[in-house]
């Protein structure tokens, strides 16, 4: 398992070097695409045109989304040629208006698992907050009644009001929020993706063989090869961010932070485009194998 893993990795790392001018190209894509979130969330709404802009905006951001993707993703399949820029962009728009039709049903999926699990998390805390009061009325009842009798303390009564319950549900839905939203749901909608930018791909093809692709989606080695690109692309990020640096210049701290942000955003970068160059490799493997055996 591990070299049937480790196979299509490599094998990413190798195009991904190879195809440096797509690589570029990509890299640029995403850049406009970081550029137009940050104006989208930093303009202001007190003029017509900024209300405006904030709609076009609101349009341009998953148009480059998804263009982004058809990009990586025909950079993987080998196909992008440079000489003909023309149609390769007529192409790059067709793949990723595919990507953006098949992906709708799954994002609305995702929506509304996630107003569930918001709704369900915020009526067990507060289940969990009249529980804890109740607890700690309890608590200021016996310890009145302790410090009568003389029974106990005062400091032994409070410690058995303030310690900690676990509350399992909470843990339960907090476990099932990134099993189906961090996991389940984006394996299906990149292998949807992939299955779209084939060459003999398309939204038709791809509704017609949905249940295929959706079982190749959770085998095991796309599992392990999107697991291991979470650690490039959300852990390592993360933790470039939070952890601390603290220097007595500011201005040296400054700029500390903006080359942690600026790395951070390029391991997001790498990450996911060798995640999907990986999987659209094992996922043409499978392809090849099926269709041996037939």
């Amino acid at each position: 398992m591990l070299r049937e893993v480790a196979r299509p990795v490599a094998s990413s790392v190798r195009g991904a070097c190879r195809n440096w001018r797509a690589l570029i190209a990509c890299f640029a894509v995403y850049l406009l695409w970081l550029l137009t979130l940050w104006m989208f969330f930093t303009i202001g709404e007190a003029s017509f045109g900024q209300i405006a802009l904030t709609f076009a905006l609101m349009l341009v951001a998953p148009a480059l989304f998804f263009l982004l993707q058809a990009m990586i993703l025909d950079a993987a399949e080998g196909v992008t040629s440079w000489r003909m820029i023309g149609p390769t962009f007529r192409r790059w728009l067709k793949i990723g208006g595919t990507m953006a039709l098949v992906s709708l049903p799954l994002i609305i999926c995702a929506a509304l698992t996630f107003f569930v699990l918001d709704k369900l998390d915020a009526r067990f805390r507060t289940a969990n907050t009249a529980t804890a009061s109740e607890r700690r009325e309890d608590g200021v009842d016996n310890s009145n009644t302790d410090r009568e009798s003389g029974t106990s303390s005062a400091r032994s009564v409070e410690s058995k009001v303030t310690r900690k319950h676990i509350n399992w549900p909470l843990v339960l839905l907090g476990a099932l929020r990134y099993l189906l939203l961090g996991l389940v749901l984006p394996l299906a909608i990149v292998h949807l993706w992939i299955a779209s930018a084939r060459a003999d791909g398309g939204l038709r093809t791809t509704i017609k063989n949905v249940g295929r692709i959706l079982r190749r989606a959770f085998a095991t080695r796309a599992v392990i090869i999107y697991l291991l690109g979470l650690l490039i692309f959300v852990a390592a990020p993360h933790l470039i961010i939070v952890t601390p640096t603290r220097v007595e210049n500011n201005w040296i701290e400054l700029a500390l932070v903006g080359m942690r942000l600026a790395l951070a955003l390029a391991l997001v970068f790498v990450g996911w485009v060798l995640t999907l160059h990986a999987l659209t490799t094992a996922s043409a493997e499978e392809s090849t194998i099926i269709m041996a055996g037939r």
